[in-house]
């Protein structure tokens, strides 16, 4: 009997549960799952999975094709250490596309879903939180693109994904209350990092195309909900991915999403 069997069992997946890991989660698991999709999500800690070399990790796509909702987490600091939610979600790019053998799978507009509406579906609050729409909670975070580790900076998306440190946020807004915002240390940093690029062809500053400002951008629409696909219902095929993205703030160079 699998673990997934004995949650159908005794009531739980009824009840309604978000699993933590789900590495254990079998193909016979797939169609118990879907009867419950509408209250069950799965939370994945890759970081935690590969410091334990556990040789699995949370099943997503076998997840996001029976209609089960994925959130990133981090588990806890006795096996994760940083707690750093962009660690996550960069590992978590990483290592599915490792254990599908396949380079275009778990796409930046995927990951970014992952870490947004997918959270928020995981938590339960997928009609309030999750993206910047009419109606739900203004949770925002702005972040500074403009470190050495960010350069070149050819897409925000992928840097969101792929370069962004958790000390790169300068500003967090809960429910439209600012409770984090930018220190002045930061601002120090900043221009440290804007010194350290001179000479080494980097651009803290790169325009947009057309003249749109610096390269510093918003994402206005981080997760469009998707059209779904033949193979993974809840994946955003390659022409939906997240595009829209326009200035904020010539003077700061902020990307808000």
């Amino acid at each position: 009997m699998t673990p997934i069997e004995v949650l159908e069992r005794t009531g739980v997946l009824e009840a309604g549960a978000l699993i933590a890991h789900g590495c254990g989660i079998v193909e016979s698991d797939l169609p118990i799952l879907r009867r419950f999709a509408d209250r069950t999500a799965v939370a994945t800690c890759p970081k935690v999975y590969l410091k334990l070399a556990m040789g699995s990790t949370t099943p997503i796509r076998q997840l996001w094709s029976v209609g089960i909702e994925v959130g990133v987490g981090t588990d806890g600091a006795a096996v994760h250490n940083t707690l750093d939610v962009w660690e996550s979600l960069r590992l978590v790019a990483l290592t599915q596309k490792h254990c599908e053998r396949n380079a275009e799978w778990m796409t930046i507009s995927d990951t970014l879903r992952l870490a947004t509406r997918g959270g928020a579906a995981a938590a339960g609050l997928g009609d309030t939180i999750g993206a910047i729409e009419p109606g739900r909670r203004a949770d925002i975070a702005l972040v500074d693109l403009s470190g050495p580790h960010c350069q070149p900076l050819h897409d925000p998306r992928a840097a969101l994904v792929y370069s962004v440190r958790s000390s790169d946020v300068v500003t967090v807004i809960v429910d439209g209350q600012v409770v984090c915002p930018r220190p002045e240390a930061h601002q120090g940093r900043r221009g440290r990092d804007h010194r350290r690029c001179e000479g080494t062809g980097a651009h803290p500053r790169r325009p947009l195309p057309g003249g749109r400002g610096p390269a510093l951008r918003s994402l206005t629409e981080l997760c469009r909900k998707p059209r779904f696909g033949s193979d993974v219902p809840s994946k955003l095929s390659r022409d939906e991915e997240i595009d829209e993205v326009h200035a904020v703030d010539p003077a700061r160079g902020e990307l808000r999403w």
